[in-house]
């Protein structure tokens, strides 16, 4: 929700089409709805700005957004590391490392969540600490207490 207030009508969004993936065209938000779907989504609609040959109504893309960060030290994160539960809170998963230091026990960790970022990230605004290690592959198979192998952060 605090994402969604942060767009406006008349934003200019990025928009990557599936079958052009090598072109980025500008939109511009025509209409952002007040009702969430799914007790995650909320409906934006734009208007693409430019015209090319290539263009065929009922194209499928994926639209982005630079949105400013938001006021102090955010982390950035893929939106996909993001699990929310039923009440709408957010949680993430955080490898804490065990002694041998190869290895690390599985922790969720409840999130505040900032700002849209660029290529499909969000700003973690409080939760999660610089350094630590976000569960970022196969967040739906995870579950408090695994141990799981470090990979190496190089």
């Amino acid at each position: 929700t605090a994402i969604v207030r942060e767009l406006k009508t008349n934003m200019t969004i990025h928009i990557r089409l599936g079958d052009i993936e090598d072109k980025t065209y500008a939109a511009r938000i025509t209409e952002i709805s007040p009702d969430i779907e799914n007790n995650t989504t909320y409906g934006v609609t734009s208007a693409l700005e430019a015209s090319d040959a290539f263009l065929r109504a009922g194209m499928d893309g994926e639209a982005s957004i630079n949105l400013p960060k938001a006021d102090g030290d955010s982390i950035a994160i893929p939106l996909s590391c993001i699990l929310a539960s039923a009440d709408g809170s957010r949680y993430l998963w955080i490898a804490e490392p065990q002694a041998d230091g190869k290895t690390a026990t599985v922790v969720k960790r409840k999130v505040t969540l900032g700002m849209l970022g660029e290529e499909g990230t969000v700003y973690v605004e409080s939760g999660l600490q610089p350094g630590e290690r976000v569960i970022s592959r196969g967040v739906h198979r995870v579950e408090e207490g695994l141990t799981v192998t470090l990979m190496d952060a190089s």
